[in-house]
């Protein structure tokens, strides 16, 4: 690491394994550090507690460098540890070295931005970082955590009523895991993180000698990662009660924010079909070509040959959230439906993901939530959710 400033006496290329369930705080499983300069290598397996292990964590001559560096202080965090004062990201570094950047017709970004995808792009063969499938070891850490496999399963019943294995703990499993050793267990894990940080150590190679990487503006960035992680690690407070009945109400909640969305701007582009006496409940429906109808009807061409309006291959025009997003930039009195429309949940899916909308009153007397980066605060008349209904 012989690019790191020499006011920097201690460096560590670290990774992290861990467990991440939706809407709680991270489970460290281990860590693997390489040292440099006058640090040392370390691993540790979090089976139990353990002490920070770095020297001088929150000094002004020890830099932590990593790729997605808020996992790894949510689990510093999560451990009780102090959050490094120095910085770099690897995975900010490498977005803001091909921002806008293309290979043919494809940006660097479309073609990925994974850890796997840097190393390719800087001239790595991943496969003589990665012995395993990745993913696979990814998915074994999430299951298993700290505890090893016993290949102990049972019959279960998942949410359709359909029949699953379940582990031990619960879990659901496709193929259970034969059982092995503690030792076996935390040998598997940690040989993976390794791999994970020896190819973080050649991103960091490749990545710091390029002409356009500037050190301390990187350092500024990497600033962030810790104002990140305590945000991410602590999380949003949000009436869990209301949030559960938000949840519980959900298909109502979508029809009412439609016919509110029509009511007050005539898109007419939404339909609420489905009985209550049938399988097919009452649900909103976005109308493809009513909302081609919608653009024609104000002069907006839909097309790929010059149009004002792109399409896809099959004719309809484009919706995706970042284009659509964009086309609004001209077309303002768009943005409601932009924003109440998820077409990412074109499959029928009517889970809602939460958003800012467009400020319509509900029947719930809920917490709303604010943009990100702010915390929640009571409101006695709204709640924003993004309708995320069908596409057709």
């Amino acid at each position: 690491m012989s690019l790191i400033p020499d006011k920097f006496t201690h460096v560590y290329v670290l990774d992290t394994e861990y467990i991440a369930r939706p809407g709680e705080q991270q489970k460290p499983v281990c860590l693997v550090a390489k040292g440099f300069k006058k640090a040392r290598d370390i691993r540790m397996f979090f089976s139990k507690p353990q002490e920070c292990p770095f020297v001088g964590v929150e000094s002004d001559t020890t830099l932590f460098i990593g790729f997605n560096v808020p996992s790894e202080y949510k689990c510093f965090l999560a451990l009780g540890w102090p959050l490094p004062h120095h910085t770099i990201d690897l995975y900010v570094e490498y977005r803001n070295l091909t921002n806008g950047l293309y290979r043919g017709k494809d940006s660097l970004w479309d073609l990925g931005t994974g850890l796997e995808d840097v190393v390719r792009e800087m001239g790595g063969n991943p496969s003589e970082f990665w012995h395993g499938n990745k993913d696979a070891e990814r998915k074994y850490v999430m299951r298993y955590g700290t505890m090893a496999p016993t290949g102990k399963t049972q019959v279960s019943f998942n949410e359709h009523g359909n029949f699953i294995l379940i582990d031990e703990k619960g879990n659901e499993v496709g193929e259970p895991e034969l059982p092995c050793t503690q030792e076996e267990h935390e040998a598997r894990i940690l040989r993976y993180c390794e791999e994970d940080a020896r190819a973080t150590h050649f991103a960091a190679q490749q990545i710091l000698k390029e002409t356009d990487f500037d050190f301390d503006q990187a350092l500024n960035r990497g600033s962030f990662c810790r104002a990140v992680a305590w945000f991410e690690h602590n999380g949003l407070p949000v009436d869990q009660k209301r949030f559960e009945r938000v949840k519980r109400e959900t298909t109502k909640l979508q029809i009412h924010i439609a016919r509110e969305i029509e009511s007050k701007h005539n898109y007419s582009v939404y339909a609420i079909e489905g009985k209550e006496t049938t399988k097919n409940k009452p649900h909103p429906v976005f109308k493809m070509n009513k909302f081609a109808d919608l653009l024609a009807k104000h002069g907006i061409t839909i097309g790929n040959n010059g149009e004002m309006w792109q399409a896809t291959d099959s004719g309809q025009p484009i919706l995706e959230d970042e284009y659509f997003e964009a086309m609004c930039n001209g077309y303002p009195w768009l943005q409601p439906l932009r924003q109440s429309e998820n077409p990412s949940t074109a499959s029928g899916d009517l889970t809602p993901s939460l958003a800012m909308t467009d400020s319509i009153a509900t029947p719930f007397g809920c917490t709303a939530l604010s943009p990100a980066g702010t915390t929640l605060k009571p409101r006695n008349f709204y709640f924003h959710v993004r309708i995320g209904c069908a596409t057709y």
